[in-house]
């Protein structure tokens, strides 16, 4: 029996990015407040993966293969340059690839 890696959560500085966007617009929380969330209980515990030329040249692969939008693309690029295989995520759009595993709590199979 060998021992299998364990969990690690991981981001990238576009969910960063969406998640200061989509609290602003969607739930009016204020840039300070999600910042300092971002910066007490999520940077603490999760390594923020870089975003470079390689994650581009596959995310444009995924685009031409899925059709999917370029941030959703670049999340699976970046995904696939770290060997990442699951995602959370409320995004169903990204049950359109069959390169990942797209999870969510409020999902019902």
């Amino acid at each position: 029996m060998t021992k299998s890696e364990p969990e690690r959560l991981t981001t990238n500085i576009l969910v960063l990015d969406e998640l200061l966007y989509v609290s602003k617009k969607r739930y009016h929380v204020p840039y300070e407040v999600t910042s300092e969330f971002i910066s007490s209980s999520i940077l603490p515990f999760t390594e923020v993966l870089t975003l470079d030329l390689p994650e581009y040249k596959i995310a444009i692969e995924v685009i031409e293969e899925t059709g999917l939008k370029p941030s959703d693309a670049i999340h699976i690029a970046s995904m696939i340059q770290n060997n990442i295989s699951t995602i959370a995520s409320e995004d169903h759009e990204l049950d359109h690839t069959s390169t990942i595993n797209r999870i969510w709590p409020d999902d019902r199979s």
